[in-house]
C-alpha cells in the first residue's frame, strides 16, 4: 500500500494551457495525447468556451477512451463580449507585465 501511495506521489504531471485562440489547442492537445500515451498524467487547462467546444466535438469513444484531464478557468470576459476582439485585451488586463524586455539599456 505504501509503495502504491509513494508511486502516485511521484509519477509525473503536465499541465497543459494552450493560448486561448485558433490554432493554439489542437496541436498541444495532439502532443498532450503522445504524452499521456506514455503513462504520464496530463492535465489540460482550456478557457470555458474553448472547453465547451472541445468537449462538444469529443464523439462518446473519445469521451470514454479519455486519457487526458480536461478542465477549463474563465477567460475573464463576460457572456456577451467578442472573445475574436476583446481577448487580447482581456489578457492584457489579467497577466502582469513583464517590462523586462522593454527596457533600453
Amino acid at each position: 500500500m505504501e509503495n502504491q501511495l509513494a508511486s502516485q506521489e511521484l509519477r509525473p504531471h503536465v499541465l497543459a494551457v494552450p493560448f486561448p485562440a485558433q490554432g493554439h489547442v489542437m496541436p498541444l492537445m495532439k502532443l498532450c495525447r503522445k504524452i499521456a500515451n506514455r503513462g504520464i498524467k496530463v492535465t489540460f487547462v482550456n478557457a470555458e468556451h474553448i472547453h465547451a467546444k472541445v468537449i462538444a466535438a469529443m464523439s462518446d469513444e473519445d469521451k470514454k477512451q479519455q486519457c487526458i484531464e480536461l478542465t477549463s478557468i474563465p477567460d475573464g470576459l463576460q457572456t456577451e463580449e467578442d472573445r475574436k476582439n476583446g481577448l487580447i485585451e482581456s489578457l492584457r488586463r489579467t497577466i502582469p507585465r513583464n517590462d523586462t524586455f522593454d527596457r533600453e539599456d
